[in-house]
């Protein structure tokens, strides 16, 4: 069974929310700029969903990021140094498998925790 529709864009609501997994499901949306706002999140599994468009500037707010997987989700357009930057405690970032243009940001090499670092 699997999920389909849209992420909701009162999914920015959950403040304490720390964890979010909602990968290898049939979501078929952009995501909400208004996930930016889950401040407290550590841990965002993404992957495997129709995911179109863009990363939010917004995720600049997810400073408590230390896991962001979002490989095979058919988005487009690119990272920015500007967000990148922001994910002070990123350890781990998977987004392969997707339609990125642009290079991959010179943020990734200040940040001190990252050990896995999957882009093609």
């Amino acid at each position: 069974m699997f999920f389909t529709g849209s992420l909701p864009t009162e999914m920015g609501d959950m403040e304490s929310l720390k964890n979010l997994f909602i990968e290898n499901n049939q979501l078929v949306s952009q995501i909400p700029s208004e996930m930016g706002q889950l401040e407290n999140l550590r841990d965002l599994r993404i992957f495997g969903n129709i995911l179109t468009g863009d990363i939010p500037a917004t995720f600049s707010n997810l400073v408590n990021l230390e896991t962001f997987y979002m490989d095979s989700c058919q988005l487009r357009g690119g990272l920015t140094d500007d967000v990148v930057r922001n994910w002070v405690k990123l350890a781990d970032f998977q987004a392969f498998g997707n339609n990125f243009a642009g290079r991959i940001p010179d943020a990734f090499g200040e940040l001190e925790n990252l050990s896995k670092l999957l882009c093609t």
